[in-house]
């Protein structure tokens, strides 16, 4: 063997071992470092997550997603799912003290992202949600915590309502002069925060009976604020407030606050949008809103309640949507989607506004000429008109002749056009309603079409036999 070939097997064996072990050695030095790094702690948490989760004001806008900052609203959104999962590893593993000391913070960056709302995925309603379980049944003292430290700021640079006291949130009796029940000040604190309806919400949802006297001055204000205002957006979002209030508020503190009285204010301003694209969603949620409020503040069978009834029916609805709104076709099968629920509680009352009703469900059946016929109106319609008939029955003798012939002239309208099978199925149920309501007049009309027009007459027969 060669000095050479000694060399090479020596530098082998000796140098080439040492080296192997020395990246091994720098890799586990790095890892340990990564691990002696300290873990943000759940305050430092949620203070770092404040600013990056709450909501941006653009999602307020329906058409959110074919604006200009559609991307970063979808990116904002994407990002919000792995914060909440970074700061429910922290949750889940603080105790109960901890979480009541840091728990104004937790509900105000949490809340707002638990609704079906259009800034929040699934996995982000979900885990918001286990996040707010692990805090338990909010205390009134809690509550209190959250609506004088989140809600009460947002709203204090507000111009304040004069028709309210804003120590006891009551109605104040004599004021010189009385802010018309609608605002519009773009520069509200309040709707810089899309989700801050949210919190409103889930306070009114927590509060127990014994709550609400002590809490009553922190809630009214929001509630009249959001209903108040001029942006459609935001009365929808009052009204469902004031649906919620409404629900689990004493009867009493409701009308002797006078809190009843400035609703009805708000809602009848509500039932008069006619040309705005929310005004179908508007009409609907407002006139659920008037009947909760006139069932919680009047007594079955009186006359304040039928007067209060009598206006919804008469005046917002025939007086009001029928006559200004006819251009807005969604707003009016809007109105005959909610029709039924006044006449219910009105029952055969309601017979004093047959001839509001019937003419108008006529009409959209047999429109005019030059006007398209629409199914879905016509459906909404025929069903609104089974109410009327059912609830206004001892007068359908009166009435009968022009239901007939406009469901006659309807089903020869849909011979023309090509018959839906819904549609047929709805236009026999009226005629048998009129059959049962008034069956001698009713055999008398039948008559009169197998007289002049026997096919006409066998088809009719066929809807309803």
């Amino acid at each position: 063997m060669s000095g050479v070939d000694v060399e090479v097997i020596v530098w082998s064996k000796v140098v080439r071992p040492s080296l192997a072990p020395m990246p091994i050695i720098e890799i586990v030095d790095d890892d340990e470092d990564e691990q002696n790094q300290p873990s943000l702690s759940l305050e430092d948490t949620l203070k770092s997550l404040k600013p990056t989760l709450k909501v941006p004001k653009e999602f307020q806008n329906e058409d959110w997603a074919v604006q200009e900052k559609a991307t970063s609203l979808i990116a904002w959104r994407k990002a919000t799912s792995v914060s909440i999962k970074g700061l429910w590893d922290i949750v889940s593993v603080s105790d109960k003290l901890e979480l009541d000391v840091h728990f104004v913070s937790i509900v105000a960056i949490m809340l707002p992202l638990t609704g079906n709302r259009a800034w929040t995925k699934p996995e982000t309603r979900q885990l918001a949600e286990e996040i707010l379980q692990t805090l338990g049944i909010p205390t009134q003292s809690q509550l209190r915590q959250v609506l004088l430290n989140v809600v009460k700021p947002a709203f204090e640079a507000t111009s304040h309502n004069i028709q309210i006291n804003p120590e006891t949130a009551t109605k104040v009796t004599r004021t010189a002069q009385l802010e018309p029940f609608y605002r519009d000040y773009d520069e509200d604190a309040w709707k810089e925060d899309p989700g801050l309806v949210d919190i409103v919400l889930w306070c009114l949802s927590s509060m127990k009976q014994s709550d609400w006297e002590v809490l009553w001055p922190l809630v009214i204000p929001p509630i009249l604020a959001y209903m108040s205002d001029w942006e459609a957006i935001h009365r929808l979002s009052g009204i469902a407030l004031a649906r919620k209030l409404l629900e689990g508020a004493p009867k009493d503190l409701i009308r002797r606050s006078g809190i009843d009285q400035l609703m009805r204010s708000s809602l009848d301003t509500s039932l008069q949008r006619y040309s705005d694209s929310l005004s179908p969603a508007l009409f609907k949620n407002t006139t659920m809103a008037m009947l909760d409020l006139i069932f919680k503040t009047t007594q079955p069978g009186s006359s304040e309640r039928f007067d209060r009834l009598f206006a919804l029916l008469g005046d917002n609805m025939i007086g009001g949507a029928w006559s200004f709104g006819y251009r807005m076709p969604l707003l009016i099968q809007t109105t005959y989607e909610v029709l039924p629920l006044i006449l219910e509680p009105l029952g055969v009352a309601s017979v004093r506004f047959l001839k509001g009703m019937i003419p108008q469900l006529l009409h959209t059946l047999v429109p005019g000429e030059g006007m398209k016929p629409s199914v879905t109106m016509q459906t909404a319609s025929l069903r609104a008109l089974q109410h009327v008939i059912n609830y206004g029955a001892p007068r359908m003798a009166y009435w009968s002749g022009e239901i007939v012939s406009g469901i006659a002239k309807c089903w020869v309208l849909l011979e023309d056009k090509g018959r839906d099978s819904t549609l047929s199925k709805l236009l026999g149920a009226v005629l048998k309603d009129i059959e049962k309501a008034c069956p001698e007049i009713f055999l008398e009309h039948m008559g009169v079409i197998q007289e002049h027009d026997q096919e006409l007459f066998a088809q009719l027969k066929s809807l309803f036999s």
